[in-house]
């Protein structure tokens, strides 16, 4: 894998302005935020620039949120496997296999971050010649915005008003037993006579679904919050599982899970080991919010009464779980344990997520760990930043900026209070930049020229 040094990254992803959740946008937009390298980043959803655009690059990296947003064939247009060195990063991996090895096959992907364990690497990646290498990863780490809106809404326990809180969506039959437990949490705990007392607030329906404010809301208001395993228990490797449920259910409309378990879905539980742990579980520690979930690995993140409350998936411990809830002592161990370890320690931050990401490629591709930013390849940056900003937005631009920039020598690397002059000379001649692009300039140019 072949990746010049010193050249911006570019980073496709697709992001809804609205109905989808933060932790999407946050783990996209974390390679630009904490990465020591440039990046720029195309919102796919907003237009997808041409060839000439993508001829600037030659590191790509593909976002899992890019998977069914867009048609391979469009991107294909575009990116040239010979020339581009590709990394991609895949969530839902349980479901349309076939797709996505005709995705890395076709746009010669190099490397894949993955949420499988590396057992399973070879049985789901082995067959795909272009992969080189292959990273396990989270489904999300800590951004810095989340510590800030918990700091900013946070309610002493209280204060709050739900005892138990939970938001879910019920998943198809066709993703297994694991799959179910979203929903089974839920309508199990409710119907408990041994609950009855609580302020309990758990909905599974997707029109109750919360995003972005609302959901942060909701978190800060909550004492604690149910929880499962992320993931399914159903890996569908060749994409015939689904069709023989759809088959089934259409063939006898009242058929429930256990039927469908037993007529399809038995021989194929747990074959390959895909649950993980949850961006919520971050969310949860960030807000104080007290966890009970499920027994289960969580990716070796969490231990059980240490940083949550176990419960036993056939509500068995029910009653030891309801004294341990009781007990605010124990809960406030529990919370502060949490809330230190996953979040205070720095451990699965993005920064750090973004250090290892950034030492994985420059390991990977053979360039030396600590570069240089030149001048000019900040403007090269500024450049294909500022064309992806207009391009998205069809605004016109007066391009005495850009000019100036593409005109720069090398020779001013030295110079960069001279630099600096002529740059805010050319941001106060150009009436037509946008305050938006100044602040990127402003913040970015700090970040260049300061750079060891």
């Amino acid at each position: 894998m072949i990746l010049k040094k010193n050249t911006p990254i570019l980073l496709l992803y697709a992001y809804p302005e609205t109905g989808n959740a933060s932790t999407i946008s946050e783990h996209a937009l974390s390679f630009s935020r904490y990465s020591k390298h440039l990046y720029v980043n195309v919102n796919v959803l907003k237009g997808l620039p041409t060839r000439p655009f993508f001829q600037r690059f030659k590191n790509i990296v593909l976002h899992y949120s890019l998977f069914d947003a867009i048609p391979m064939e469009s991107l294909a247009e575009v990116i040239d496997k010979d020339s581009h060195s590709i990394v991609a990063f895949f969530q839902d991996e349980y479901q349309k296999c076939r797709e996505r090895y005709l995705w890395i096959e076709t746009l010669g992907v190099k490397a894949v971050y993955t949420l499988l364990t590396p057992e399973d690497f070879e049985t789901v990646y082995g067959g795909c010649e272009s992969v080189e290498h292959i990273e396990e990863t989270l489904t999300g780490y800590v951004d810095d915005a989340l510590i800030k809106k918990a700091d900013s809404l946070f309610k002493p326990t209280a204060d709050r008003e739900i005892d138990i809180g939970y938001r879910a969506r019920k998943l198809p039959f066709y993703m297994g037993k694991g799959a179910q437990e979203k929903g089974n949490i839920a309508d199990i705990f409710e119907d408990l006579s041994i609950t009855k007392h609580l302020r309990l607030d758990l909905d599974t329906k997707e029109r109750n679904r919360l995003y972005g404010e609302d959901w942060y809301l909701f978190l800060a208001n909550c004492k604690a919050m149910l929880g499962v395993e992320a993931g399914t228990s159903i890996f569908d490797l060749n994409g015939d599982i689904e069709e023989k449920c759809f088959r089934y259910t259409r063939d006898n409309p009242q058929a429930n899970f256990d039927m469908v378990h037993d007529a399809i879905l038995k021989d194929h539980e747990g074959a390959i080991y895909y649950r993980m742990v949850s961006p919520r579980v971050f969310e949860c520690a960030a807000f104080k919010v007290l966890m009970v979930m499920f027994e289960g690995n969580y990716t070796n993140v969490l231990r059980p009464y240490e940083h949550y409350i176990p419960l036993k998936k056939d509500f068995s411990n029910i009653e030891e779980a309801m004294r341990l809830l009781n007990d605010d002592k124990k809960c406030q161990e529990i919370v502060e344990c949490a809330h230190q370890e996953l979040i205070l320690s720095s451990k699965y931050s993005y920064r750090v997520f973004i250090k290892g990401f950034d030492a994985f490629l420059e390991k990977f591709r053979g360039v030396e760990q600590e570069t240089r930013l030149g001048v000019v390849v900040f403007c090269d940056w500024l450049r294909l930043k500022t064309f992806v900003f207009f391009f998205q937005k069809r605004h016109r631009i007066h391009f005495f900026l850009l000019e100036f920039f593409s005109n720069v020598e090398p020779r001013l690397n030295d110079q960069t209070f001279w630099l600096t002059r002529k740059l805010k000379q050319a941001l106060r001649r150009s009436p037509f930049l946008s305050s938006t692009m100044k602040q990127i300039f402003y913040k970015i140019k700090v970040k260049v020229l300061t750079k060891d």
